[in-house]
């Protein structure tokens, strides 16, 4: 056996409690109601944090739809606010926004398919 020289400690260092650098980068996602209530003053911050909102249910995923298309009708998009409008009668047919969506777009639902 060799002796360890005096002050040397053999345990294992013990890991950081929090991991504060990962916390800062990793924000949590965004709520619906967050979201409407920056879409007037910054459409764009909208739609980048759209990406990482988390729908709680159906009606949640109608809801940040809506907000989606409320956010392109903002910038001025109106090409992209009609395909996620035909996108939500696709995927909603009746749903509870399809009138916003439709003053919003000019898009309108039909039996067989999505009128421009």
């Amino acid at each position: 056996m060799t002796a360890e020289p005096a002050g040397t400690d053999r345990t294992a260092p013990e890991p950081p409690a929090t991991e504060p650098a990962a916390a800062a980068q990793h924000p949590p996602a965004p709520s619906v109601d967050d979201l409407e209530s920056e879409l007037a003053a910054h459409p764009d911050r909208v739609l980048r944090r759209l990406a990482d909102a988390l729908p709680r249910g159906e009606r949640e995923a109608q809801r940040l739809t809506l907000l989606e298309v409320r956010a392109h009708v903002a910038r001025g998009e109106i090409g992209p606010a009609r395909t996620k409008a035909r996108d939500y009668f696709e995927r909603w047919p009746g749903g509870p926004d399809t009138a916003a969506l439709e003053q919003l777009t000019g898009a309108h639902p039909t039996a067989n398919a999505v009128t421009p």
